[in-house]
């Protein structure tokens, strides 16, 4: 007879563990580490489970309380110390990604490393969730309900890029991801490119109107020009016409360097799937 295989060993991780560095036992819960459809969670009500609420709670004093933070007394419900728990989570599932090869190109549900993402993952999500006031809404990208929103501070995408860049080794099925991801590129694209380039140049009439400039006429074709071909766009037909709409980004305040990054590391990943 076959002898019954032993359960096994629970999942862990240490953040910053080096050498004689001290470092940050993280144990990712089995709820994540088993989870297949996190697209059917609700992230909002997850984060105020029991368990995951006491872990998160235990890293957070953990933090505040280590010998280098202890001197500048920063109190564990700080904003500021989640955004750092979220940020030490990603890093250590990334690293793991990173000791690993990145899986060897084939990833199973049932590896190691798919499990240390998923249990990461889980707990960067829930971080992200809880609070009476969200830290962010990149928990939005796995939500099969809500279509995922802009973050207010274009210094805040790198969530949204870091937790798409790791979720194509959770082996979670990427379909709600990449949706929710395009979703997100188009609001981008039209916040940060078309929208400021049409306001601009509404006001520009406007200001032309104003100042007896403008006639909301055609402009007169001079006799003998060469006329466009029925059914042809002639602002399309001159050179450099569509060139403002696609390099909007970089006159506009809002679109800046971390904006495009962060929507094209999205749209590399999803593409990748």
């Amino acid at each position: 007879a076959q002898k019954k295989q032993a359960p096994a060993a629970p999942v862990s991780l240490g953040i910053c563990g080096i050498d004689r560095v001290p470092a940050v036992p993280v144990p990712l819960l089995a709820r994540f580490v088993d989870m297949t459809a996190p697209e059917a969670v609700s992230w909002l009500a997850e984060c105020n489970d029991g368990d995951v609420a006491k872990l998160r709670i235990l890293l957070r004093g953990t933090l505040s309380q280590s010998v280098a933070a202890r001197s500048h007394a920063i109190p564990p419900q700080a904003r500021d110390l989640g955004w750092a728990l979220v940020d030490l989570l990603l890093l250590a599932g990334e690293g793991a990604v990173a000791n690993a090869g990145g899986g060897g190109g084939s990833l199973g549900f049932h590896d190691s490393l798919a499990q240390t993402v998923r249990g990461v993952l889980g707990l960067v999500l829930t971080t992200l969730a809880s609070g009476a006031t969200p830290l962010s809404r990149a928990w939005q990208l796995v939500s099969r309900t809500e279509l995922p929103t802009l973050p207010e501070q274009r210094a805040l995408w790198w969530p949204y890029a870091r937790v798409a860049a790791l979720f194509r080794y959770s082996c979670w099925d990427p379909a709600t991801l990449q949706r929710n991801a395009r979703h997100l590129c188009c609001d981008a694209l039209w916040r940060y490119g078309v929208q400021p380039r049409l306001s601009g140049n509404y006001n520009a009439n406007a200001n032309a109107n104003a100042n007896g400039g403008g006639n909301n006429r055609k402009p007169h074709r001079q006799a003998g020009a060469k006329q466009p071909a029925p059914g042809s766009d002639d602002a399309a037909s001159r050179p450099g016409f569509y060139a403002p709409f696609i390099t909007a980004g970089a006159a506009t305040g809002d679109s800046a360097d971390n904006n495009a990054a962060a929507t094209a590391a999205m749209t590399t990943t999803t593409a990748a799937e």
